[in-house]
């Protein structure tokens, strides 16, 4: 905090206590800790140019079920059984599906980066496409050309999805993201699953809610202590 906006928050808070140091805290030590898994996933997706295929896909696309009735996509919905025997409606999950995929951002939490983790959360929705696709290959026959639309998403998220040394670098950020969630918890500063983040932050608070934070911290520490030495 510069000294100005010090000077400006003891002027107008007084004597209240203020959190924002706590936020600045916790993004100083996220931004450090998935630094390097976030930039190999960053990368990776970059080189592998996924995204853009995903929206050539809802390009093409989108014109195309633009006037479909609801109804009518309901009743493939209700149908898993017929999925693979009409061209549209294996258009329509391919374009449901990367409509999903391309909607990655919205799990976040409106902070930004390290609080919120949109590589991450767009390579486990690749990895859950990946699978679900694999799951309904199995209701087409060999002879079935309805297959083509389902294959061409599947080909374009295939390579980054079966990356091993990928996957275990996300597997590693994982790991850090649940040891950062509980600090996160514990300064009960940048609340979890809310929108418009910023707006909900806690920026003041009581010098009871500061001990309370303070005896949440140390039992971090120690439970910390206790899975690094395990």
């Amino acid at each position: 905090m510069g000294k100005g906006i010090k000077f400006a928050v003891k002027d107008v808070f007084k004597s209240i206590p203020h959190y924002i140091c706590h936020f600045h805290f916790l993004k100083a030590i996220g931004t450090t800790l998935f630094d390097t898994e976030h930039t190999a996933l960053r990368k990776a997706l970059s080189k592998a140019g996924i995204l853009g295929e995903l929206k050539k896909f809802r390009r093409k696309m989108s014109k195309k079920f633009e006037d479909i009735p609801i109804s009518k996509i309901e009743n493939f919905l209700e149908m898993p059984g017929e999925f693979g025997k009409a061209l549209i409606g294996s258009e329509l999950s391919v374009y449901y599906l990367v409509l999903w995929i391309l909607d990655h951002k919205s799990e976040g939490d409106g902070y930004g980066f390290p609080f919120d983790h949109c590589h991450l959360n767009f390579y486990q929705r690749l990895k859950a496409a990946y699978s679900i696709i694999n799951e309904v290959a199995t209701l087409y026959s060999i002879k079935n050309k309805n297959q083509k639309i389902i294959w061409k998403l599947y080909h374009s998220i295939k390579n980054i999805v079966e990356d091993s040394k990928l996957e275990k670098k996300v597997d590693q950020y994982k790991i850090k993201l649940t040891v950062f969630s509980e600090l996160r918890k514990s300064l009960a500063t940048v609340p979890e699953n809310v929108k418009n983040g910023l707006c909900q932050m806690k920026e003041t608070g009581t010098y009871k809610e500061l001990k309370a934070i303070k005896k949440a911290v140390g039992k971090f520490e120690i439970e910390l202590k206790k899975k690094i030495e395990s």
